[in-house]
């Protein structure tokens, strides 16, 4: 049995490493969003996208990863691609991954 006090280091410990995860998904999609940043014309132009559809699918990936997706093995690929093309396709937007 816990004490009170043995409780809240306990509690504030994981409220630490909760934050700290949030952060560190935080800096992901601000390095998404950065080294896009003065690309996405280009990258547009090439995957034959509109600009701001391809801005969509940036932050929709992004957020997606802030949500805790990822895409290091074939399975969480395919589950965040189906969840990007889902959602661009709520908002009217075509399949990135197609048109590539």
């Amino acid at each position: 049995l816990q004490t009170s006090e043995e409780r809240q280091k306990v509690l504030y410990k994981e409220l630490n490493e909760r934050l700290q995860k949030i952060e560190d998904r935080a800096l992901q999609i601000e390095n998404n969003v950065n080294s896009a940043e003065s690309i996405p014309t280009n990258e547009a132009l090439a995957q034959n996208k509109t600009e701001e559809n391809h801005w969509a699918h940036l932050v929709i990936h992004g957020t997606l990863h802030l949500c805790g997706y990822d895409h290091d093995n074939t399975s969480s690929r395919k589950l965040m691609e189906e969840t990007e093309t889902k959602t661009l396709k709520s908002l009217g937007i075509a399949n990135p991954y197609l048109l590539v």
